[in-house]
């Protein structure tokens, strides 16, 4: 059979539900919020502008994501470069306290699909935080197995994160979607075959897996 279908003279892609084996997720800003946010209150700390923290937040972002640095280097770094008068536990309370933060409803998803779809979880992120999100929630464990950026030595910027993470779970690009908040990952994903949904919302993620054929009740 087909993949695509002809609708109102166009063309639409459609999955069938044989096909697909496994959602491979995003964890920030999907289901819980990641240092998104946490400008904010660091400015206010620090006594300076959101987009000041912007900057400093992304030097050395890419190092702290792949492993190549602690978080103690990572936020001692920004506190020395921008002069800061804050320290780093500061900064840790604030990160921290920013992934308890939950996206609503998605939590109630994870039961709904798992029973008929292996849950995968691919995320860039610090080994601290991890650490301290895997400690709190319980969520986590719908996801078997987790991929973190520290672990691969890369991001989701890179297409080839996908290719790895694909070739361990022993999955084709076919058998699989992809969920994130970022369209760049999900365009990167989709560099190697691997088709993507942008999330935005429980409801809009929801009626996107069904339109894929994906079975969202018992």
């Amino acid at each position: 059979m087909s993949g695509l279908e002809i609708i109102n003279g166009g063309l639409k892609t459609w999955f069938k539900r044989c096909d697909l084996r496994t959602i491979l997720f995003d964890l920030s800003e999907v289901f819980i919020s990641g240092v998104y946010g946490v400008d904010g209150p660091i400015a206010e700390l620090a006594g300076c502008t959101e987009p000041e923290v912007n900057r400093a937040l992304n030097e050395q972002f890419q190092d702290i994501l792949c492993g190549r640095i602690t978080e103690q280097e990572y936020l001692s770094s920004a506190i020395g470069r921008n002069g800061w008068k804050v320290s780093v536990n500061d900064l840790k309370q604030i990160i921290r306290r920013n992934f308890h933060r939950e996206v609503p409803g998605m939590m109630d998803l994870l039961p709904v699909l798992k029973p008929n779809y292996e849950l995968a979880l691919l995320s860039d992120h610090a080994v601290e935080w991890v650490e301290y999100i895997e400690a709190r929630f319980e969520f986590l464990k719908y996801f078997e197995p987790r991929f973190y950026s520290y672990q691969l030595g890369q991001t989701k910027s890179v297409p080839t994160t996908f290719e790895r993470v694909l070739n361990e779970l022993g999955r084709t690009p076919e058998e699989c979607i992809f969920v994130d908040d970022n369209p760049a990952n999900i365009a990167s994903a989709a560099s190697i075959g691997l088709p993507g949904i942008h999330f935005q919302s429980v409801e809009q993620l929801s009626m996107a897996l069904t339109e894929r054929g994906v079975l969202l009740s018992d």
